[in-house]
């Protein structure tokens, strides 16, 4: 018995020794956080938010959306509103925000049906990115949708299909491809030739509207004295089933005002960006992770990075040209859930090279492990959180971009909402402080959960400090 006990009281003090040699919180690591669509339209609007249709669920009915923003991040007592769970006194010290781009869409319309920028919007989105400054935000993300929820789907009324001629497109007027009107998808999934083979958008106005938004919001950046962390052209783009994406970058198919003709997309968004002051290497598209389907699995991708970040590797080997390729690898082997191996037989590059590759790299995951459908379980996702996260370390290392940001720029979130838990932000928090990118990178990277707060499954403001504690 006494051997039994000096052994349990060896392993228990063991084991807080090294509980109390792992980090207390994740600081130096930066914390933001992802609020998702913000109503720009009505951001400086006297009326209340039970009069606007309650456009952000959980906040008081009678303020105005300025001050449900100001309930978010104001972390001065003395003001009115004031809650002490804001996100500022939790730690935040960036946003990422998602905005809408069309009339149908989410009270968001700095474009008017044809094209121009409309001079309120942007005061508008001034305002709000002052006040989130005089708040205590330092960095934002502004994130435009210009498809999807975003945007009025225009339906030919002599059907166009999709490459495969099986499916019908749909189109959008700042998108340079057509969708699928089954499910939204680009055209062409699975086709590599998809870049060049696809269908043109004959309502497409071209990047000039584009282009003007851009620079309205990247002055509105400037003159507002927040930095841009990030501008994300395309939210989760996949470059591996959707070649046709590249064109947000280079347009082989259309010029400026929509033209028959090519349009270098991403340098033309930084010639902007420098003219505003701002770093123009920040401008970039985010992707997805995968979650393996076996708790810490992980392989290697047909590039030889992990294929936990097979997006990221994607979106580095379309834009770096001739480094690499793009698209779906040839005879790639399934297991536990990711994309392992293969060779870049029939995959394509894009016909220029961006020497000056992004400074952000930008990857969403709320690790887990999931079940054949693709859906979370709920077994530990620590291990698997170690994994992915050294693996972006591995990834930087390997690619020579130990400068770069690893943004993190959507996580688990601390509660019952889209499909996660708060035991999986604890885990997925865990796994960081374990992982080799925390130890070699801790104060470049950013961890941002997602708190989509125009969702009322969500708390207003939400609780993620702990366990994202700074």
């Amino acid at each position: 018995m006494t051997v039994r006990r000096q052994t349990i009281y060896l392993s228990t003090l063991f084991l807080s020794l090294s509980l109390s040699l792992l980090p207390a919180g994740i600081s130096p690591t930066v914390f933001e956080v992802n609020i998702g669509p913000v109503p720009l339209d009505v951001y400086n609007s006297t009326q209340t938010n039970s009069a606007l249709g309650m456009l952000i669920p959980n906040c008081p009915s009678s303020y105005t959306i300025k001050n449900c923003y100001k309930l978010l991040f104001n972390n001065n007592p003395l003001t009115t509103p004031y809650t002490g769970y804001n996100y500022v006194g939790q730690g935040v010290t960036g946003v990422r925000f998602q905005f809408s781009t069309a009339a149908t869409g989410w009270h968001s319309t700095p474009w008017d049906s044809s094209g121009n920028v409309s001079a309120a919007w942007v005061t508008n989105l001034t305002a709000f990115l002052t006040d989130l400054k005089g708040y205590g935000i330092a960095r934002v993300t502004p994130t435009p949708a210009i498809d999807g929820w975003g945007s009025t789907a225009i339906i030919p009324s002599s059907p166009v299909k999709d490459c495969y001629g099986s499916t019908n497109l749909m189109f959008y007027k700042a998108m340079p491809y057509g969708h699928l009107q089954t499910n939204g998808y680009p055209d062409c999934q699975g086709a590599n030739n998809a870049y060049s083979t696809a269908n043109s958008n004959p309502y497409f106005w071209g990047w000039n509207p584009l282009f003007n938004l851009a620079s309205g919001i990247f002055g509105a950046v400037h003159s507002s004295g927040i930095a841009m962390a990030e501008f994300d052209i395309n939210n989760e783009i996949n470059l591996s089933q959707f070649t046709v994406q590249a064109r947000l970058f280079y347009d082989n198919k259309h010029s400026a005002n929509g033209s028959a003709g090519t349009t270098d997309v991403l340098a033309q968004l930084r010639v902007l960006a420098s003219a505003n002051s701002l770093n123009p290497n920040v401008i970039t598209a985010s992707v997805s992770g995968t979650d393996p389907s076996l708790s810490g699995y992980h392989c290697a991708s047909v590039y030889g990075d992990s294929a936990l970040i097979l997006g990221a590797s994607e979106l580095l080997g379309t834009l770096a040209g001739n480094w690499s390729a793009f698209g779906v690898p040839f005879l790639p082997t399934v297991t536990n859930g990711l994309v392992c191996g293969g060779t870049t037989t029939g995959m394509i590059q894009l016909p220029v090279r961006y020497t000056t590759l992004p400074v952000v790299t930008d990857i969403h995951l709320a690790p887990c492990v999931v079940n054949a459908a693709g859906s979370c379980t709920s077994t530990d996702a620590t291990s698997t959180a170690t994994t992915f996260y050294s693996d972006v370390w591995t990834f930087l290392t390997t690619r020579g971009m130990t400068s770069n940001v690893a943004m993190i720029g959507e996580t688990s979130n601390n509660q019952y909402c889209d499909a996660e838990t708060p035991a999986m932000a604890s885990q997925n928090v865990a796994g960081y402080n374990a992982s080799s990118l925390r130890t070699n990178h801790a104060s470049g990277t950013t961890l941002r959960p997602w708190e989509n707060n125009v969702n009322s499954c969500y708390g207003f403001p939400l609780i993620i400090n702990p366990p994202y504690t700074p």
